[in-house]
C-alpha cells in the first residue's frame, strides 16, 4: 500500500534534525552571522513600523504570504513576538525559540530580497541599487548557510539588550524610516533595506558613539 501525501509529511516533521555544530571560529570572523537581542528587537520594530506607516509594504506582504497561505507568515510574526518579548525579559532563551527566531529572520530577508530585486531591475539606479543588492546578498547567503547546516541556535545570541540601546536603536531606525519614506520618497523595499542594514550592521557602532558622546558631555559638566 501506498504511503499517503498525509503520511508522509507527518513522518518528515518525526525525523529529527541533525545539523553539523558551528565552529565557533566562523561566527567570530563573520562568515556566519550571529543576531544579538538588540539587532533582533530592531528588526521587529522596524516591520511594525513598516506595517503600520507603509501602505505598500502592507499591501505586499499581505499579497505575498496571507493571500497565498504561506506558511512564512507563521515564524515571522512568532520571531517578533518572541525578540520583542525577550528584550524586556531577563530570561534563558530556549533552542526551540531560536529556531523559530531564526526561520522567522530568514523569511524576513528573503521577502524584502524579493521585491527589492524586483526593484533594482526595474528602477532603482546609481547609488540607490547598493542597499537592496546588499540586502539580497545577506538573504541569499543566509539561506545558503542554513541549507548547508552552517547556522543553527548559536546564531542567536542571549546577550540582554540594555535600555541606552533600545533608545537608541528605536530612535535611528525610525529617523532613517521617515527621512526615506516621506523626504526622500523611496520605494518601501529600499528603505527597509536601510533600516536592515543599520539594524544588523551599525547599531553597536552608533550605540558605543552615541553613549561616548553623553559620556563626555556628563564629565565635562
Amino acid at each position: 500500500m501506498s504511503e499517503s501525501t498525509f503520511d508522509k509529511i507527518k513522518r518528515g516533521l518525526a525525523t529529527p534534525i541533525n545539523l553539523p555544530p558551528i565552529d565557533e571560529k566562523l561566527i567570530e570572523i563573520g562568515i556566519v552571522p550571529k543576531y544579538s537581542q538588540i539587532t533582533l528587537f530592531l528588526v521587529s520594530i522596524i516591520f511594525i513600523l513598516f506595517y503600520l506607516l507603509n501602505f505598500d509594504f502592507r499591501e505586499e506582504f499581505f499579497d505575498f504570504f496571507i493571500k497565498r497561505a504561506n506558511p512564512g507568515v507563521i515564524f515571522i510574526f512568532t520571531a517578533i513576538i518572541l525578540s520583542i518579548y525577550n528584550t524586556f525579559k531577563n530570561r534563558i532563551i530556549s533552542q526551540i525559540e531560536k529556531y523559530l527566531i531564526l526561520f522567522g529572520i530568514i523569511f524576513t530577508n528573503l521577502f524584502i530580497a524579493l521585491f527589492a530585486g524586483l526593484y533594482v531591475l526595474e528602477e532603482a539606479q546609481g547609488w540607490l541599487a547598493i542597499f537592496p543588492s546588499l540586502n539580497m546578498i545577506n538573504a541569499f547567503l543566509l539561506l545558503f548557510l542554513c541549507r548547508a547546516g552552517l547556522m543553527n541556535e548559536k546564531s542567536i545570541g542571549d546577550e540582554q539588550a540594555k535600555k541606552e540601546e533600545i533608545v537608541i536603536g528605536i530612535f535611528f531606525v525610525t529617523l532613517i524610516l521617515l527621512i526615506s519614506q516621506y523626504v526622500f520618497n523611496h520605494y518601501w523595499a529600499i528603505t527597509f533595506s536601510i533600516c536592515l542594514l543599520y539594524a544588523t550592521s551599525l547599531v553597536d557602532l552608533s550605540d558605543k558613539l552615541i553613549i561616548k558622546i553623553l559620556l563626555r558631555k556628563g564629565h565635562q559638566r
